[in-house]
């Protein structure tokens, strides 16, 4: 008797929220797969019998990895996967969470709560929360540290009204995540950010610069993301300031160009 074949095959979908299904099978199915070996994808035809959906299905599936960087096509030779989107240990999209973010460089991650109270809120703050200036917001600093290091820092602000009757004794429970709390408390998932790129000096920054000084560490340059968070109604939850040490946690991104040859 033949020996069954020991390549990996995705499983078939079952629901009926197809692209969603689709797409996580095919990523299931390529995480399976030695890319060092191969990197090539079964053919459509052969990919949708496989996965039990429609050449119409999957090809949109596709299109949609490929504008993430994720396979590319050769006309005339398949499609293919991209190994370096899956050897990125960290990107800016999706966005990960620092403590998923640590692990997967290669570090044991642990987080330590410095300080929260609740403040009122000044001008940027009210604005990117959509509230009234002067209004009381729930401010969190936290360290995340990668193998005792520090490789990032962060400070959120919540609008307290969105924690109406919260207990915030419970905050304590959450350290790794406000996000986490937040969903635990109000029932709300926070669902997409909207993100600002900057890169300061830890003695231009109070809250780094006590830090460093504290751990008598020397003075450095950190990438700093200024992220607005939203929930699944659209609601402006968490101005977070991310305070990320680069030499430690590396952010790499696929991108895809679009040029106009055409206009050569």
């Amino acid at each position: 008797m033949a020996e069954e074949s020991k390549e990996p095959k995705p499983r078939r979908i079952q629901k009926t929220d197809l692209k969603t299904q689709v797409e996580t099978e095919l990523l299931h199915f390529i995480k399976q797969m030695d890319l060092s070996v191969n990197n090539k994808l079964p053919r459509e035809e052969e990919l949708s019998k496989m996965l039990g959906v429609s050449r119409i299905t999957l090809r949109s599936v596709l299109d949609d990895l490929s504008a993430k960087g994720m396979i590319f096509r050769r006309h005339g030779k398949g499609t293919f996967i991209n190994n370096s989107f899956f050897e990125m240990k960290a990107s800016f999209n999706p966005v990960m969470h620092f403590v998923d973010m640590i692990t997967s460089s290669g570090y044991t991650p642990r987080v330590e709560m410095i300080h929260h109270d609740i403040i009122k809120a000044d001008r940027d703050v009210a604005v990117h929360l959509e509230m009234a200036e002067g209004g009381l917001v729930l401010i969190c600093d936290k360290i995340f540290y990668a193998d005792h290091q520090i490789c990032a820092v962060t400070r959120d602000y919540i609008p307290f009204s969105y924690l109406n009757g919260v207990d915030m004794a419970e905050l304590d429970n959450f350290v790794e995540s406000v996000f986490y709390f937040m969903y635990k408390a109000t029932g709300k998932k926070l669902e997409w950010d909207k993100v600002e790129l900057n890169a300061v000096y830890s003695k231009d920054v109070e809250l780094l610069n006590g830090l460093l000084e504290r751990f008598h560490l020397p003075p450095k340059a950190f990438l700093l993301l200024k992220a607005m968070n939203y929930d699944e109604d659209g609601t402006a939850a968490v101005y977070t300031w991310e305070y990320v040490d680069t030499s430690i946690l590396k952010y790499s991104q696929i991108r895809k160009r679009l040029l106009h040859y055409e206009d050569i």
